[in-house]
């Protein structure tokens, strides 16, 4: 049950810290940019949470398979908002930049 709860709390501080970097990235680079930024945080993540399961997996030997179906339940949902929001902003920057060309 305790690596369930982990699961949440590293999703959580993941996707926190991938906001943080596009929202700050929006700011300061242009479109080509922030998508090489954005495809940087998609790289680090599957670093980062192959790491995860791999430490899981070598700490609890018990029902592992379990816990990576979930965590890829988990996976997939965030990988669906961040293709949301980035979507989002892009679409943002689209209209800020027609706009700029308008005036």
């Amino acid at each position: 049950m305790a690596g369930y709860i982990l699961i949440l709390i590293y999703f959580l501080f993941v996707e926190i810290a991938i906001v943080y970097a596009i929202n700050t990235g929006r700011k300061k680079l242009d479109q080509r940019k922030l998508i090489n930024l954005y495809m940087a945080t998609r790289v680090v993540k599957i670093i980062l949470s192959l790491t995860f399961v791999g430490v899981y997996a070598l700490v609890s030997k018990t029902d592992i398979r379990s816990f990576v179906l979930v965590f890829v339940s988990f996976y997939l949902l965030s990988i669906g908002f961040e293709t949301w929001y980035f979507v989002r902003i892009e679409r943002q920057l689209k209209a800020k930049n027609k706009k700029n060309e308008l005036t």
